[in-house]
Formats: structure tokens, C-alpha cells, sequence
């Protein structure tokens, strides 16, 4: 899937690798990208629909998921 930009406090763009189920993040507050490892498509998919990018994210995704730098 091609990085999608959005408009978010929390970060500029997001990409998910649907074969190895990895999401990736590009954090605002200092350029860095990071992967989310076994993550399903289903989160991603809410992920992309939710009104608020960063909270999604502190709920759903951080802490759940095993996660490195890019």
C-alpha cells in the first residue's frame, strides 16, 4: 500500500505492508518512522477510518504490538 498523509497532531503518514502485516508510522514530533509488527488488517482498516489519528493509536496500537525504528 502506497504512505497515506493525513492531517494529525500526532503523525504525517502511514503505510501498511498487508502480506507481512507490518504498520508503519511516521511520528510528527521528530520525523521518525516506526514499524508495528503482526498487526491485522482489520486495525489498520480502523485505523484509517478513525476521527482521531493519535488516539487510535495510543489505545490500539502502542503497547499491543511489537515495534521497532524503520
Amino acid at each position: 500500500m502506497e504512505r497515506e498523509y493525513v492531517d494529525s497532531k500526532m503523525i504525517t503518514s502511514y503505510w501498511y505492508d498487508e502480506e507481512n502485516e507490518i504498520l508503519y508510522l511516521e511520528y510528527r514530533s521528530n520525523a521518525q518512522c516506526w514499524q508495528y509488527l503482526d498487526v491485522p488488517k482489520y486495525i489498520f482498516e480502523d485505523l484509517r477510518s478513525a476521527d482521531s489519528k493519535g488516539k487510535f493509536i495510543n489505545a490500539n496500537i502502542k503497547g499491543h504490538y511489537r515495534e521497532s525504528r524503520c
